[in-house]
């Protein structure tokens, strides 16, 4: 699962998830399905590795409040997870499922 790389690179959404010791929601959206994590975990890896080629977080702005690399951004989460939902009728259509997240100001502003 990752957030939406434009989400991500946008210096105005940072800001405006900030609410004090914790940033968001922000969604996570399915981007592949594994049989088992340590299937995930290299997929995950080369997204990771792509995104900080990228710039993605210091371009958005994250690393002014504690965040400085894209991991928090890209997860592993099992099938079963009961935080998943299928948000939307398209999402559910097409079995796609997201996880909106909070991420902690490692900054504490």
């Amino acid at each position: 699962m990752a957030a939406d790389a434009k989400v991500v690179s946008n210096p105005s959404v940072a800001d405006r998830l900030h609410k004090g010791a914790v940033l968001g929601p922000l969604e996570l959206l399915s981007q592949g399905e594994f049989p088992s994590r340590e299937d995930c975990e290299p997929s995950r890896d080369q997204l990771i590795a792509a995104w900080r080629e990228q710039g993605l977080i210091m371009r958005g702005g994250w690393d002014k409040y504690g965040i400085r690399g894209p991991g928090e951004f890209i997860r592993c989460v099992p099938d079963t997870d009961p935080h998943l939902t299928k948000s939307t009728a398209i999402d559910r259509a097409k079995g796609t499922r997201s996880l909106e997240i909070l991420l902690r100001n490692k900054r504490g502003r």
